[in-house]
């Protein structure tokens, strides 16, 4: 196993030993290292042995060390430092305070202390640098005619320069121990005997350096602002040196990505993962009426809209819109459609979910609170019409961006108008859960058959205890979490829940034909008769809610099947016939024969019962 220079594994180690011994100089590492990119590891060599290794960092091939490989790691190292002290100029320049350099020693920067010092977000960042660059106006700033203070541009040469010469004691070394690594005729002897590099190929090297050098500070400066501290900047752009123009534009373009996609994704995730928590069959996740997934969904929204509206305007013209941030709108608007149809999914499937289980507070929280906080947030978006203004004379770039942007604000609006059709649809999907919720519950609640057909010498006073319980299950939980909201609200949703709960009381009636005998009749027209009398005296309603619950017609009908049971065969022609009232409430129920068949037989001498109002 050799190399190039005929040495093998034996030479190297001897080389190694002399960089213990001897402390040879940086070429000389770089030789050696070098050197060992040359040794075929294919050989096999008595006494040695390669071993195979499945870390990342072996399976990947090494690769020699060159002048712009070291002047890459030089500048990775130096990004840092120079990012925060081209920063510091700049905010120094901006408020016309006295710049200088300061000394070139390492600054660690304190993250905390950073973001603790720092009096300005990025988003009010982001606004002062899409201000055209304007400095702030009046005393302390840079002065009231609005310019920069361009005697302290100068200093920022001067770190170009200071950097260059950083260069010095490597090249210097360089030159004599690995003059090879410069290239070929890189070097010089001078008269003195002295090695000296060509001015060119110095030239060429700080040239590499410094391109190298800034684009790592422009990645820096995103870090530094974002994640540290914030300071607007002035209108330097046009007197910066050329090195040093393209990373301002990479901040300023870092900080408008930040604000339109950053911010978003950190809320867009947070929202997220706080819905995907709220899987569990109670959970305690409220905020205010709401709940806290909805409210950040609803600063989801905040944001969004705020930064639309900052893209739009009044009295428009062509040329505006070629100066107008179209590009910076339509990934607005494409997050807000997509934050909107993500929220819509998620309220309408965690309402489904919590109608499963019942839990009425969270689902109104969900449904109403959230949703209706949603849309408050959604009123507030501007979205005025661009595309009358296209014409021949726009710029294919304007005319495709207003397209866009139309198209954007169509599916934005459409989706706000599903939205807003998201509590009545959920209320539907409570009026199907209500309904097997209240079956199921009479199943287990309802007195079997026998009961019903007792013949008891006495009329019933009180109402059976499952007609409490039944109440105070289904009714009670959608009266207290729909109290919060409108009247409106209250009377629809509480008189939807009435209606299917008394209709599934009458269905599991027929759907198990209960006999009723003449005393059974009496305690379900009793039972019957405690439903208005519990909304009465065991709930506190708003009189504009009572009201209608009182009066709704499934009471009625309630009773009137109650009367059914208890008429004689010879009195059935009657049934629909009284003359004390305009509408019995015999007449409320549709199916009279259906009822006329589950009266139990009779005896052959019944006791006397009046079945008056009971």
């Amino acid at each position: 196993m050799a190399t190039k220079r005929g040495t093998g594994y034996i030479g190297i180690y001897r080389r190694l030993q002399e960089v213990t011994s001897n402390v040879l100089p940086t070429g000389g590492l770089i030789e050696i290292f070098n050197d060992l990119h040359d040794c075929n590891l294919l050989l096999n060599v008595e006494g040695m042995s390669v071993v195979k290794n499945t870390c990342p960092s072996l399976l990947q091939p090494l690769r020699k060390l060159t002048i712009t490989k070291l002047l890459q790691v030089i500048a990775q190292h130096r990004a840092s430092y120079c990012a925060q002290l081209f920063l510091d100029i700049i905010v120094d320049i901006y408020h016309g305070r006295n710049t200088q350099m300061v000394d070139d020693s390492p600054r660690p920067v304190d993250d905390d202390n950073a973001m603790a010092s720092s009096d300005n977000s990025s988003i009010e960042v982001y606004k002062a640098l899409t201000r055209y660059m304007t400095p702030p106006q009046g005393g302390g700033g840079a002065g009231a005619d609005s310019q920069p203070h361009l005697s302290d541009v100068p200093v920022l040469d001067s770190m170009l320069g200071r950097e260059d010469l950083r260069l010095a004691p490597l090249l210097g070394t360089m030159s004599i121990t690995t003059p090879q690594l410069l290239g070929p005729y890189a070097v010089k002897h001078t008269k003195s005997g002295h090695v000296k590099i060509r001015a060119k190929v110095r030239l060429k090297i700080c040239d590499y350096y410094r391109q190298v050098l800034w684009g790592e500070v422009g990645t820096y400066l995103e870090h530094i602002l974002l994640w540290w501290g914030n300071a607007p900047l002035g209108p330097l752009l046009p007197h910066l040196p050329d090195l040093m123009r393209p990373a301002l534009l990479s901040l300023r373009d870092s900080l408008c990505c930040h604000v339109t996609s950053t911010s978003w994704d950190l809320m867009f995730r947070r929202s997220l993962v706080a819905a995907a928590h709220q899987n569990s069959r109670h959970p305690v996740n409220n905020c205010g009426q709401g709940t806290w997934t909805g409210e950040l969904f609803r600063e989801v929204f905040s944001s969004l809209v705020s930064l639309s509206n900052s893209c739009e305007g009044s009295n428009w013209t062509l040329e505006d819109l070629e100066q107008l941030p179209l590009v910076e709108q339509i990934p607005i608007l494409h997050r807000l459609d997509h934050s909107v149809h993500t929220a819509r999914n998620w309220a309408a499937s965690r309402a489904r979910q919590l109608a499963n289980h019942w839990n009425i507070d969270q689902f109104f929280r969900v449904t109403q609170s959230d949703v209706n906080s949603s849309l408050q947030a959604l009123m507030e978006l501007r979205t005025s019409s661009q595309v009358e203004l296209l014409s021949v004379e726009s710029s294919v770039h304007v005319t495709v961006c207003c397209k866009m942007r139309g198209k954007l604000v169509s599916e934005v609006k459409t989706n706000i108008s599903k939205l807003q059709k998201v509590p009545t649809e959920c209320v539907a999907v409570l009026a199907t859960v209500c309904r097997t919720f209240c079956l199921a519950n009479l199943r287990m609640i309802y007195p079997p058959p026998q009961y019903w057909k007792q013949q008891v010498d006495e009329v019933p006073q009180y109402a059976t205890n499952y007609v409490e319980d039944y109440l105070e299950v289904v009714m009670r939980p959608v009266l207290l979490a729909s109290s919060p909201f409108s009247v409106q609200v209250q009377q629809h949703v509480g008189g939807l829940v009435l209606h299917i709960m008394c209709e599934a009381w009458l269905d599991h009636i027929t759907t198990h034909r209960i006999k009723f005998s003449e005393w059974g009749a009496l305690q379900l027209l009793t039972d019957f008769g405690a439903v208005p009398t519990w909304l009465l005296e065991r709930v506190t309603l708003l009189a504009e809610v009572r009201k209608p619950l009182l009066n709704n017609d499934i009471l009625r009908r309630c009773e009137g099947v109650g009367r059914l049971l208890l008429h004689e065969e010879a009195d059935d022609a009657a049934a629909s016939q009284s003359p004390a009232e305009l509408m019995p409430p015999e007449m409320y129920v549709p199916n009279q024969e259906l009822w006329l068949q589950l009266r139990a037989p009779r005896p052959a001498k019944p006791f006397a019962l009046c079945c008056g109002n009971t």
